[in-house]
């Protein structure tokens, strides 16, 4: 009786991995048909948990310029995200506490937004914020969102430490470089990457908040953070000499040592010098896939037994990441460079959760069994049918969670110029894409240039800071 309402609850996230859902979504951002991108992923918002449909939703609507639709979104998305963590931190949760999990499987759970999800469910507000002339509440949200990088950071460890130990206790092993080929591409993808919660974009754009509203202190302590995450980034180099060029005059004791470290002159700005940002978000990041794994595994009754295990994994080629050309009144060439790869950091994410999937999926496999077992050694026939309707539902929906944010940029880059007061002609060109946009630049002030980039879809926005 019970097993119907199961299977009409969940069919659709158990039995339909989450990028088929996506599918039309995608399909339409990547053909520029932004009208149709917007009617599928708000159709079909509802199928999987508040915190992801709604970032879907968001990151779609901002993409089509539509900002408050996309600021409700996210704030939606933000409000759920709070309200797990203010319920985590009154309530310690186990990791093998979840009945539904055990029963089935993870994507019966409500999906949770993972690490790099939340930290650019931040950062993408604070860009909505800024389209919308709003330094201020970009300014909460900055400080919100860099509070919530050393969140996630504590839960990991957490959660990490709960997995390591619930293996040690019941004598299971599981390390992914003893199955480097299985692994290979979600292991090499996330050993691109500092880790999955510190976001060199977010650290980038607060530094440029910070600048706009003349604090020039925390301007410069986010850029440091900036360059731990992306250290040959050209322009965090750059930029975080001038901001203390600016803030403490050429005679800054700290300029010498960033000339040596970075090999660069000392720097100069112009006199009441203006500057363009350019921030590109490219392409898409890559669908998680599954693989099938035998591992052995220490039965209920002691005995060694290898199982199957399926897990959620990134097999995509690699991203044919390229640099915007920014040309500035036809002289010279100014190309973008990445600050955040967020490809890396969600194969990062994954990778870190690999042992407690393993913890989950072994838990899982023994209390299926244990059910199994006790439906077919009853001599009741109703109760023998139970047996085979379980272990046919046990294959079934022996499926990973292939659930993620599947409209956030594969990459996200940025150029920085500094120049004198006037009008420009800005030229923005990659492979498929080329657009002219005039600019103005004032005395201590910023023009942000947002392009957004997926497929044929090319989208600019002009920002004034």
């Amino acid at each position: 009786m019970l097993l119907p309402a199961l299977l009409s609850g969940c069919a659709g996230s158990v039995f339909i991995p989450y990028p088929d859902h996506l599918h039309d979504t995608r399909q339409a951002l990547w053909k520029d048909q932004l009208p149709q991108a917007v009617k599928a992923v708000n159709k079909q918002a509802g199928a999987q948990s508040v915190q992801l449909d709604q970032a879907e939703v968001g990151r779609v609507e901002q993409i089509a310029e539509h900002y408050q639709p996309s600021m409700d979104a996210y704030q939606k998305a933000l409000n759920e995200v709070q309200s797990q963590q203010l319920a985590a931190k009154i309530q310690v949760t186990s990791i093998a506490s979840d009945t539904a999990s055990i029963a089935v499987n993870d994507n019966v759970i409500p999906y949770r937004l993972q690490d790099y999800e939340v930290v650019m469910l931040y950062t993408e507000q604070i860009m909505n914020y800024l389209a919308q002339g709003d330094l201020q509440n970009a300014l909460v949200m900055v400080r919100q969102a860099n509070e919530e990088q050393l969140w996630v950071k504590e839960q990991y460890h957490k959660e990490l430490l709960q997995a390591q130990q619930k293996a040690d206790q019941s004598g299971w092993n599981f390390n992914p470089d003893d199955h480097a080929q299985a692994f290979s591409s979600t292991m090499s993808a996330a050993a691109s990457v500092k880790n999955s919660f510190e976001n060199g974009f977010l650290y980038y754009l607060s530094a440029l908040a910070y600048q706009s509203s003349g604090d020039l202190n925390n301007a410069y302590v986010s850029l440091q953070n900036a360059l731990s995450v992306a250290p040959d980034n050209p322009y965090v180099r750059q930029q975080i000499m001038d901001v203390l060029l600016q803030r403490d005059g050429s005679s800054s004791s700290l300029l010498p040592q960033y000339q040596r470290n970075f090999g660069l002159p000392a720097p100069t700005l112009p006199i009441n010098s203006g500057q363009l940002v350019v921030v590109y978000e490219q392409g898409l990041v890559p669908p998680i896939e599954s693989i099938k794994i035998p591992l052995p595994i220490i039965t209920s009754q002691g005995l060694s037994q290898i199982q199957t295990y399926t897990f959620p994994i990134y097999k995509a080629k690699p991203f044919d990441v390229r640099p915007l050309q920014v040309n500035i009144n036809g002289v010279g060439d100014y190309p973008t460079a990445i600050v955040a790869n967020i490809k890396g950091m969600a194969a990062k994410s994954l990778s870190n959760r690999y042992l407690m999937i393993f913890v989950r999926e072994t838990i899982r496999f023994l209390s299926k069994t244990i059910v199994t077992q006790a439906a077919y050694n009853s001599s009741n026939q109703g109760v023998n049918l139970l047996g085979l309707v379980s272990q046919i539902y046990s294959l079934v929906t022996d499926n990973p969670d292939q659930r993620s944010w599947l409209t956030l940029p594969d990459n996200i880059q940025v150029m920085q110029h500094y120049m004198v007061p006037g009008t420009y002609q800005v030229s923005l060109g990659d492979a498929g894409h080329q657009q002219a946009i005039s600019v103005t630049i004032m005395p201590n002030h910023t023009v942000l240039l947002w392009v957004i980039q997926v497929g044929q879809t090319f989208v600019v926005k002009s920002i004034s800071l």
